[in-house]
This record gives C-alpha cells, structure tokens and sequence, in this order.
C-alpha cells in the first residue's frame, strides 16, 4: 500500500472527544478525529438517515428521472424493439415509456428520452427488466444502498481510513448521492467500479482492473480519463484489459440493438453530446463553461434573445481553451509532486482526472458530484500520511476547504439561484457550483506548478491550438432557409412532439422542467393533422438525409420536389396551418438535439415560385 497510518491514534483524546481549536480545524484534523468519536457515530447516524429518507424513501414515492429511461430501454432491448433510429425519436420513446409508467391525470406520470444515451445503456436495466416497474424500482433502491455500502468499504480498503470516517465523506455527498438514487442515476455504480478498478489495480490485478473502467465505457465514457492515465503509465495489461471489455459490452449492446442506431449514435448524437448541445446549451441546470459562455456572449432567438454581449468567437475559444488548459495544469502538478510511492501519485493523479472530467464536462447535474467522494477520499488519505513531506504539507493545509467546498455544493440548495440565469452579469451567480467546483480543483494545485516552465509552455500552446480550432468552426457557414421561430407563448421547450391540434412539451422553470401536455399551437389557428395542403396540390414530408433529418415539399402535380430545411439535426412532423399559409415543423435548430421547439415557413406565392412550384 505504501505508506502508515498510525497517526490516527494521536488524534484521539482520553475521552474520545477531540479537543477544537484554530489550528487543528484549518488543518483538517478535526475532521479526522471524528473517525474515534462518539460525535462522528452520530454525524453518520444523521446523515445515514437523511440518505435512507431524501434518498431511497423518496424514489420509492415520488420517483423522477432516468430511472424509467433506463428501464424502458432494457424492456425495449429484451423484446427485440431497440433495433431501429425510432430509439432516439422523442415522441415514440414516450409513448414507450407510458406503457409501463401511464400519465397521471392532467401530466405525464414520467416525461424521458433515450437522447444522449449510448446504445449500450439498453442493458443496464436488464437484470431487473423482468420484474415490473414498480418492483424494478423498489430493487433499484436497494440496488443503490448496497452500492453506497459498496463504495465506503472499497475506499476504506484502497486507503486503510477508518470505516466510519469513509462514511461520513461519503454520506456528505447529500444532494447528488440522493439524486441518484431518486433520479434512478448510475453515478453511484460508476463510483463503485472506478474504486474498484483502483483497488485491484494496487493489488497488481491490472487485466481485471482494466476490464472494470472498459466495462463502464460504453455506457458512461467518464472512464476513458483513467484509462488515457495508465497508458501513459504504461500500464499496458490494465489497458489491454479496458478494450477488450468495452469490446464485449459494445458487442453486447449490438446483438440487443443493431450495427446501424451504434453508428447513428456515432455520428448523430455524440458529437452533439461532447459539444454540449444536447439539452438547452443556455441553461444553467446543467453547470458547464460552455452553457455559461454561450448565455453570455452568444445570441440565440429563440433561448438567448438578450446575451451580456454579442461575441460568439469570444465563447467559442474560451470554451474550447479550458479544457486544454486544464489537462495541461494536470500534467505539470503530477510531473511536480513526484513523490517516491507510486500509490499516492496515482491518488492525487486520479483525484486530479475526476475533478477534472467534472469541471470540464459540457454538461453536468448534481448527481455527477457524487464521483467526488474519490478525491475527497484520498486526499483525506493523503493528507492523514505521518511520514508527512513537503510535497504533501499543501494538502494538509487545504483539507478543510476542501472537505467544506465539497459539503457546500452537496447540502445547499444551489439550484435556487438559478433564477439569476439571463443576460447580465447576474448570470454567474446561477453558476456557483460551476465555480465551486473549479475552486476545488485549484486547491488540488501545488503552488510551484504555476512558476513552472512547463506550464507557460502548455498555456501559450494551448491558447494557440484553442484559436486555430475556434478559427476552422467559425469558417463553417450554416445555410439560412428562411424558417421563423413560432414564439408560442414564449416558452422555452426542451422536447416536443406535435400531434394533430396539440403538443406536448417541457417549459424550462428556475426549479427545471415542468411536464405538460394536450396544448393548442396557437388560440385561433391551431394547423390541422394535415401533410397536403387543402387544394391537394402540395405535399409536406420529412426525410432522412445521412444522419440529419429535413423537411420537403412535393408538387403533387409536377413531381417537382424542393429540400426546405438545411440547418439542425432533426427537422420533422410538418404540419399545414388550416389557410396554407404557414408549414408548421419541429426543429432543434441552434439548440441540443434534446431541446425542439417550433418553426414555420411562410410559403406565400412568391416564396414558392423561389423554390421552384407554380401558384
């Protein structure tokens, strides 16, 4: 293991209660204490219990999230339906989702989506599928609990911390380890096979380590960071490992869905997943540098009317820098504090690469902040080290802030700032846990690193690498084909489907998205479930084209076809306005491809005759 831990005896006192002061509080060992006392038995009393009710009592009676995404795909996979391009289209996938979990009344019992999942997700849920919903459901709480349970002894044997301090970092996640398990998130088991794949690997179980981070790939690509972290090790056998279990689970998910929705994902649904363009790309819901700079300096008509300033190429840089920045920051910190065992230079490295992957991510949710049990662990780990070096001392003197940074982003309720998303400057206090979290990350930085030659090496590269990349997208035209945004209502929809005269949708509210449905398009001119116009001369119909989807029209007469959309993914379901004058469609046109709303076309006699139809 590399390294001793008996200073956890000369922390406790005679009566088994610590004795507080400034210095012992700045340093962190007040917290260490509370592995050898009666005070810490009952913080793990309270917060167990605030596990067990905000947690496993609550997704059992009020449960939300992508538990019945999970679920329905898995049912979905094992009768043989997960095969077609259908998987990813909105509309079906619901009516999917209510055969086994049917509205309530005036909403939506569960409102979902396959989009952005991998194919692989299908078979998550698989061995639970066979039980009913509400059965799967209960067993996915238990599931959970037992994952939590899984997490604290596997961190307790990778660093030899006392069971009960493990506890209590771990039950400080509160927010995001509740989340998960109410939102039937699978944060919890990529936790637990991280930790796993760590703890094998220090028992030099390299192949089997590898196969548990190449497992998760398919499905949660979190794991790629530390994958990319052994081959730099050289560590060959873990990675070898990796691939061939991301191998059979990819196979795996192939046999239960087909070669070609792999291959849509590919082209059609990750690239926007890794940009960031999957569900509003505005919104503060989902913390990111990316949502945040295009709220200020990107327009949008229809999800950003009124940025703090028109300077899309500003964002587009400093969003594609940060990253790059960041992994360089890593290197040179690793490279810096070269501490003679291996074991707490792959914590620290590791603890760096989690963080990392969370403050870089172009999209992240509470849950995700579970994963920071890991490095809170094992700089706790490090930092309790009694042949103490200078190297180390840095982590000693952060752990306070560290352990308060963490506890402060898992207990307040953050999302109530975000009220201030918008336009102003306001705009980044609806991001304080965006900031929280990169402020975590620099704690994690030894202060020599940002002297080092090194680093303004890879700042200057960086910077310079992020302008040729932003420089190459700006270059990109996007085509201009003259569709309107409807403004109905001024609403802001995440995901729609337009069937007849009614819709349904999802309005984005301070508190996320508030599920509706059975809306009429407009008061006095709703169009009708209509693909031909009145005078049967006109046929309106989507197509697939490569990857994309796009809206035609057809002169019924003349056989004459023209291609009306040309930007955004998906561009589907037209429907005619009851005079003709309009072509209502759904679009997700600068926006993710989880975030449709309604366009038109006003298709007079000019705009026509332009497109090549007689009047």
């Amino acid at each position: 293991m590399g390294g001793s831990f008996h200073s956890y005896n000369a922390l406790r006192t005679p009566t088994g209660v610590f004795d507080v002061n400034y210095r012992n509080f700045f340093s962190g060992e007040m917290l260490f204490q509370l592995s050898h006392n009666r005070i810490g038995a009952a913080l793990v009393g309270v917060l167990s219990a605030l596990f067990l009710y905000f947690g496993c009592y609550k997704a059992i009676v009020r449960p939300a999230g992508d538990f019945a995404n999970y679920y329905t795909a898995s049912r979905l996979a094992l009768s043989g339906k997960a095969a077609d391009l259908t998987m990813y289209d909105h509309f079906w996938f619901q009516n999917e989702i209510e055969k086994y979990f049917p509205p309530r009344g005036f909403q939506y019992g569960t409102l979902g989506s396959f989009i952005p999942f991998p194919p692989s997700t299908v078979l998550l849920m698989m061995p639970l599928a066979w039980l009913s919903p509400n059965a799967a459901r209960i067993s996915f709480v238990i599931v959970n609990m037992l994952l939590t349970a899984g997490i604290i002894l596997m961190l307790s044997q990778i660093t030899k911390l006392p069971l009960r301090l493990i506890a209590i970092l771990v039950l400080l996640s509160g927010i995001s380890l509740w989340s998960n398990v109410r939102e039937g998130q699978m944060y919890e088991l990529l936790t637990l096979a991280i930790s796993a794949a760590l703890f094998l690997e220090q028992r030099v179980k390299h192949f089997v380590a590898g196969a548990m981070l190449g497992a998760m790939f398919p499905i949660k690509y979190f794991t790629l960071l530390f994958i990319a972290y052994f081959f730099v090790r050289k560590n060959f056998r873990l990675v070898g490992g990796a691939i061939i279990a991301s191998i059979v689970i990819i196979g795996a998910g192939i046999f239960f869905t087909s070669a070609k929705l792999n291959e849509y994902y590919i082209v059609a649904i990750l690239p926007q997943h890794l940009a960031g363009n999957i569900q509003n790309p505005f919104a503060a819901n989902f913390q990111s540098f990316h949502s945040l700079l295009n709220r200020l300096f990107v327009p949008n008509e229809t999800l950003n009317p009124h940025p703090l300033a028109n300077v899309p190429f500003l964002a587009s840089l400093v969003t594609v820098t940060i990253p790059i920045i960041f992994l360089g920051i890593i290197v040179a910190a690793v490279r810096s504090v070269a501490w003679k065992s291996g074991v707490y230079e792959m914590w620290y490295a590791v603890s760096l690469f989690v963080v990392y992957g969370l403050v870089t991510s172009p999209a992240s949710a509470s849950y995700h902040l579970v994963l920071l049990v890991i490095p809170v662990v094992f700089v706790s780990a490090i930092a309790m080290e009694s042949e103490r070096t200078e190297k180390l001392e840095f982590i000693k003197r952060r752990m306070a802030s560290l352990v308060a940074i963490f506890a402060v982003m898992n207990f307040l309720p953050l999302y109530k700032l975000y009220r201030f998303d918008g336009g102003s400057i306001l705009t980044l206090l609806a991001y304080l846990r965006l900031g929280l979290l990169a402020a975590f990350f620099l704690l994690l930085l030894p202060s020599q690193i940002w002297r080092t030659y090194f680093f303004r090496r890879t700042l200057v590269g960086a910077v310079a690498l992020s302008a040729i990349l932003t420089f190459v997208r700006s270059q990109q035209k996007v085509e201009n084909d003259g569709a309107v945004w409807a403004g109905f209502d001024g609403l802001i929809i995440k995901q729609l489907a337009l069937r007849g005269n009614s819709f349904f949708y999802e309005r984005e509210s301070p508190a996320g998205f508030v599920a509706m449905k059975n809306r009429s398009l407009t008061n006095d001119d709703p169009p009708a479930p209509r693909r031909i116009s009145r005078d049967g001369v006109l046929t309106a119909f989507d197509s697939t084209i490569g990857f994309s989807q796009q809206i035609f029209l057809r002169n019924n007469r003349s056989g004459a076809i023209a291609q009306l959309t040309h930007a955004g993914q998906r561009n589907y379901e037209p429907v005619w306005s009851d005079d003709d004058r309009r072509l209502y469609f759904l679009s997700d046109r600068g926006r993710g491809i989880d975030c449709t709303t309604i366009f038109y076309f006003l298709l007079d006699k000019t705009s026509l005759s332009q497109r090549g139809f007689q009047p």
